[in-house]
């Protein structure tokens, strides 16, 4: 499993820091191979700018997309793999906050204490649909931190507190929206969705088979994976897509593989997704490296 700073060179750069308490990195690309986030004796915040991925944090998954936020406690292990993958392509900004620093701040922030932010237990934020401005703070975080040199230390500590009380207030206001993460029944249905997606699988289906109403099930769908059975399915067999276009297989049998009934179907679909059509892709190899995965509309 390669470590994260291996993966990318805005990584590189924060680590020529050397700060103690507070580091920030921004990594991006399309992932080939598991990648660990863990970074020992460090507090995590990670925003997702971009991506469609499954997320284990020790032995469960978690479906992550544009706009949400992990929170993960020291020591505990998380990583998304390459087997794993809704789609390829992630786009990350991380703050991590050393034990003795949160410790202190526990003191001045009871609400690091609170059931709804428990710092100390692993969270999933969704904040896709709401009037936030999460990416901007992050992304100006990232920059400032990295451009600050040898203040960057005085910078972070205060900057990170404030972009961590700001993520607390989100959470006490939308707390429906903020989920500890606990539940097995997320396991349970992402591996059954991951070993039959290429088959016809509807919401009245799936929901007999794991003892739930339809209506439930939707509602677990919005709240623990943030997307619906349909957009699931479909990432996935997208993003099966791509990776057949990628070993050059025949256009017609991308979409018969990729469990489309038909190519014209694949084509909408596929271009819906990705804005780009699946004979664009085959013809330009760049264009297809350029995919990223946007959220399905």
């Amino acid at each position: 499993m390669k470590k994260l700073y291996e993966q990318s060179p805005e990584m590189q750069l924060s680590g020529k820091c050397q700060l103690r308490h507070v580091k920030c990195t921004h990594h991006k690309g399309y992932l080939l191979e598991d990648l660990s986030m863990i970074k020992s004796g460090f507090y995590e915040i990670s925003f997702c700018k971009s991506g469609d991925f499954l997320f284990r944090i020790g032995q469960k998954r978690h479906f992550i997309t544009n706009g949400d936020i992990l929170v993960i406690p020291p020591d505990i292990p998380h990583y998304f793999t390459s087997s794993d993958l809704v789609a390829t392509y992630y786009d990350f900004i991380t703050v991590w906050l050393e034990k003795s620093y949160i410790s202190n701040l526990k003191s001045q922030l009871p609400a690091l204490k609170e059931s709804v932010f428990n710092i100390d237990t692993p969270h999933l934020l969704h904040t896709t649909n709401k009037l936030c401005n999460f990416e901007e703070e992050f992304e100006t975080f990232y920059r400032e931190y990295a451009s600050y040199g040898e203040l960057s230390e005085t910078y972070a500590c205060g900057a990170s507190t404030c972009l961590l009380v700001k993520v607390i207030n989100y959470a006490l206001k939308y707390s429906n929206e903020f989920i500890e993460i606990e539940s097995d029944q997320t396991n349970q249905i992402v591996r059954y969705l991951d070993q039959h997606f290429l088959k016809e699988i509807g919401v009245e289906d799936l929901a007999r088979t794991f003892h739930m109403s339809k209506s439930s099930l939707n509602k677990f769908f919005q709240k623990q994976l943030n997307t619906t059975c349909h957009q699931y399915i479909l990432k996935k067999r997208l993003a099966l897509a791509v990776s057949l276009i990628r070993q050059d297989v025949p256009l017609k049998t991308v979409a018969v593989q990729s469990g489309f009934g038909d190519y014209s179907s694949f084509f909408r679909a596929f271009k819906k997704m990705y804005h780009i059509s699946p004979t664009e892709c085959q013809a330009d190899n760049e264009k297809l490296k350029k995919i990223k995965h946007y959220p399905g509309e």
